[in-house]
């Protein structure tokens, strides 16, 4: 997917990316060059000219557009000082109760940004896993310190569902 100017072109500069990004993310930022900040804390923001798009690529390896890395960032604690908090009540398609509800995020941030979201929201085990599959839901950083703590007996005692 890539990112369009609000005339329709493909952003030609990272700064233009960036904006376009920051529309896509379907957010109302409060201070958006402070939210590019914190995201730059953990990970590292690159432009690819050819395409027009922002990639972000966190520490452990993983790269996501910029539009995700921020929509992750705005329903995370450490995002509240960035946003308008009435603006992160949507973070997946589920989240939506109704048909109305759906049309006017559509109409106040686009296509885009719609189909941008997840079909729901990820779930996070809390605490530590019980079954295989709720390892396989944690976070690479949150597997491999399980792996360093437990050790790969550890996972495979526990049942898989």
């Amino acid at each position: 997917m890539s990112t369009e100017n609000n005339d329709g072109a493909q952003p030609t500069t990272p700064e233009q990316a960036q904006m376009a990004e920051l529309e896509l993310s379907g957010v109302s930022w409060k201070n958006p060059e402070g939210a590019l900040s914190k995201l730059r804390e953990s990970h590292d923001i690159a432009f690819d000219p050819a395409t027009g798009q922002v990639n972000v690529t966190a520490r452990d390896g993983e790269t996501v557009p910029l539009s995700t890395a921020l929509r992750n960032l705005a329903g995370s604690p450490d995002g509240a000082q960035y946003v308008d908090g009435r603006s992160v009540k949507f973070l997946s398609k589920a989240d939506f109760p109704d048909v109305r509800s759906k049309t006017s995020f559509i109409a106040a941030n686009g296509l885009a940004a719609y189909e941008a979201l997840p079909l729901t929201r990820p779930h996070i085990p809390s605490g530590e896993p019980k079954t295989q599959e709720q390892y396989r839901q944690l976070s690479r950083q949150d597997k491999m310190k399980l792996m360093r703590d437990k050790g790969p007996a550890w996972l495979e005692s526990l049942p898989t569902r």
